[in-house]
């Protein structure tokens, strides 16, 4: 199965946007501790 590259970046973009927000989340709960 050949990914073409523009949906790869796509994909791996998207996941790096994804899992930014769950970090902010993250380091916002832990300074509200």
């Amino acid at each position: 199965m050949v990914l073409n590259l523009t949906d790869f970046t796509q994909s791996v973009l998207r996941y790096n946007v994804i899992f930014n927000r769950g970090a902010t989340l993250a380091t916002g709960f832990n300074v509200f501790k």
